[in-house]
């Protein structure tokens, strides 16, 4: 059984901070982010909570994609920087949007659009559910070292969301893999208080090796849409438009 996109929406916060901006209180400027990213400006999040931004995005794509709240069957949001552990961000989601399908998280970073969209299929696909909202939300703002500039620059807060319908064809391939390294990027969990924890946790701050990272995307990309084309049985001069998740225009 396929399935078809019905409806998208997406949500960003009021404030838009400027390379400029950083400048005021960080060892860069304009030309050195722009030149190494491709980066102009990014949405940070000032009054609004990561919820606010899932909600409006959904709201955006029930909207446009004709069916309420109490049609959907299943709910799936990705997030590694929710308002709260427990409960889910899907569920928050659930709860304003009127919803009391099954809702729950996944965590795939910046896959986890792509993750959450295949979760959806499964679930069409074995007739447990005929409409599923797909949400991916993030207020990485929260998790920067707001003093390294490596990374700070590179990250802001947004929402997307789609409605997935149980009608369509089925997707000409898909390809999920996980490549493990924990430590080239990075966010560690919470630290807590037990009294009887004796190792020193690390900041709940995101760390990063640029240079990994930067390989790692270039060639996973390649490597895939090969593969994915492959698949498809189409030749990758064929395809008439590339979208990739990848904030960083060099590695584009």
């Amino acid at each position: 059984m396929g399935f078809t996109i019905l409806g998208t929406g997406s949500a960003l916060p009021t404030r838009s901070v400027s390379n400029d901006e950083l400048s005021e209180f960080l060892d860069t400027s304009d030309e050195w982010i722009f030149t190494r990213t491709g980066i102009k400006s990014r949405h940070v999040c000032t009054t609004e909570s990561l919820d606010d931004l899932a909600v409006a995005a959904s709201e955006r794509a029930l909207q446009v994609s004709g069916i309420d709240a109490s049609q959907l069957d299943l709910i799936v949001c990705s997030t590694t920087t929710g308002d709260h552990l427990v409960p889910a961000e899907a569920c928050a989601v659930a709860e304003r949007l009127g919803a009391t399908c099954p809702a729950f998280d996944v965590s795939a970073a910046c896959a986890g659009f792509v993750f959450a969209l295949d979760v959806a299929e499964g679930y069409i696909a074995r007739g447990r559910a005929k409409h599923v909202l797909v949400v991916a939300a993030e207020q990485m703002t929260r998790a920067l070292d707001w003093t390294d500039r490596a990374t700070c620059v590179l990250f802001g807060d947004g929402a997307g969301a789609a409605v997935i319908g149980a009608e369509g064809e089925n997707p000409l391939a898909v390809e999920l893999s996980t490549s493990p390294d924990v430590e080239t990027l990075r966010v560690p969990g919470l630290a807590g208080s037990s009294p009887y924890k004796t190792a020193q946790d690390r900041e709940s701050v995101l760390s990063m090796n640029g240079r990994r990272v930067f390989k790692f995307g270039v060639n996973a990309i390649c490597d895939t849409v090969n593969k994915l084309a492959c698949d498809a049985g189409i030749a990758v001069e064929d395809i008439d438009h590339f979208v990739f998740h990848q904030a960083n225009e060099r590695i584009l």
